[in-house]
């Protein structure tokens, strides 16, 4: 597995760096960058000068392609407000691969989250489903079903795993790993709030009440996959850590990310079901030449890890 490691702006209670892109992995089929919180993948209006695009296009001028509308491939989306490994494909195989391996569900994406109060919980399956909040026009809301004005509700699941308790900036907070077994808009952020443990930071689940925060504590903490092309298996920091986060104060550990993943893999664990893929669905793009948020590149020779220090 490839590690990154710490950045200078992993602090959960300062401004991140934003003008520079951590890249987590790089061959010549895909890169894996960490994404910043409060960060657009792409744009189209001119106002938006830091993306995800925008400083790919400054640091890898050579990795642009032009045949298509954001000059890159995504294969996944990650919320504006949450941070952590990205991936985009560098060639229209490698894209169609990848997509491949999401609609066969061979995809592991693991979240960190920092929720409020103390989870009761060591683990469960959420599946309560999501559709759009009709209610609310000026922005993307979900909701879950049965919720009034909740339309198009659509089957979801979530493993979530206690991991520990503490305080997050003197108040009760959990510390859970999320496991979407689909990718339903907003999911693990909803099904946070559904369970009523909202995720810190996240102003909109929080009926636009949890404002102090200086960012929503949800990461991307793992993507693994393995396409046809090549298998990766990449991880970033944990920015939520006492030592990445001083407002964090664990008080009981329950178990570390590593036992978490160890004990759910083990064939005589009493998971439900093995947490290792991820389903298909609205945040996989189809990444074509005539999609929205793309890229593509020819091949060069040889696989690279890039372990940049910023």
């Amino acid at each position: 597995m490839t590690s990154q490691g710490r950045s200078r702006d992993s602090d959960c209670d300062k401004p991140s760096e934003k003008e520079n892109l951590l890249v987590l992995y790089k061959s010549d089929n895909y890169i894996i960058v960490n994404k910043h919180y409060d960060m657009k993948i792409n744009a189209n209006h001119p106002d938006d000068k830091i993306t995800v695009e925008t400083l790919l296009c400054r640091d890898y001028p050579h990795l642009r392609d032009s045949k298509v509308s954001h000059s890159f491939r995504f294969t996944h989306r990650l919320d504006y407000a949450t941070s952590g490994a990205l991936c985009l494909a560098l060639n229209k195989k490698a894209a169609r691969k990848m997509q491949s391996a999401f609609v066969k569900h061979e995809v592991t994406k693991h979240y960190i989250a920092l929720v409020r109060g103390h989870v009761s919980f060591d683990e469960r399956y959420t599946d309560v489903s999501i559709g759009k909040d009709s209610f609310v026009t000026d922005f993307n809301k979900m909701c879950v079903s049965g919720t009034k004005g909740c339309l198009n509700a659509r089957p979801c699941l979530t493993h979530m795993i206690r991991l520990e308790h503490g305080t997050f900036d003197s108040e009760p907070a959990s510390k859970l790993l999320l496991i979407p077994k689909t990718g339903r808009t907003h999911q693990l952020r909803v099904h946070c709030a559904s369970i009523g443990h909202c995720i810190v930071g996240d102003y909109t689940y929080s009926n636009r009440q949890d404002t102090k925060p200086i960012r929503m504590m949800l990461h991307a903490l793992r993507l693994k996959a393995p396409t046809a092309l090549e298998n990766f298996d990449v991880q970033s920091d944990d920015p939520f850590t006492s030592e990445n986060c001083r407002l964090w104060n664990p008080t009981i550990i329950f178990k570390t990310y590593e036992d978490a993943v160890y004990s759910c893999l083990n064939p005589e664990s009493k998971c439900k079901e093995n947490i290792e893929t991820t389903m298909a669905d609205e945040e996989t793009i189809v990444c074509l030449e005539d999609v929205e948020i793309s890229k593509s590149q020819p091949k060069t020779k040889k696989n690279e890890t890039l372990k940049t220090n910023r």
